[in-house]
C-alpha cells in the first residue's frame, strides 16, 4: 500500500506543479492498459474524480480477428508532437 500512496500522492503533486485543480480529467496509459487500469482505480479510490484508462495501452493486445486497439496501432502520436 506504501507505494499506491506514492504513486497518489506523486499524481496530485504534478497536478499542482502544474496548476492544474482536482477537477482535471487524468488519461492513464501503459504498455497494455492492465497496470494503467489498477492506477486509475488507485487513483479514484483516494477521490481523484476524473480518471480515465487509455484503451489498450501503448502497444495493445491483439484480438482473435488479429488486430490491436493499442496506442501505436492507431498511428498516434508518441512524442507529444
Amino acid at each position: 500500500m506504501q507505494i499506491a500512496n506514492g504513486f497518489v500522492g506523486a499524481v496530485k503533486r504534478a497536478l499542482v506543479s502544474r496548476g492544474l485543480n482536482h477537477d482535471t480529467p487524468i488519461f492513464v496509459i501503459c504498455t497494455n492498459a492492465r497496470l494503467s487500469a489498477l492506477a486509475a482505480d488507485l487513483l479514484a479510490q483516494t477521490g481523484v474524480p476524473h480518471v480515465f484508462v487509455v484503451r489498450g495501452g501503448i502497444d495493445g493486445e491483439v484480438s482473435a480477428e488479429g488486430k490491436s486497439v493499442g496506442w501505436r496501432a492507431a498511428r498516434l502520436e508518441l512524442n507529444g508532437r
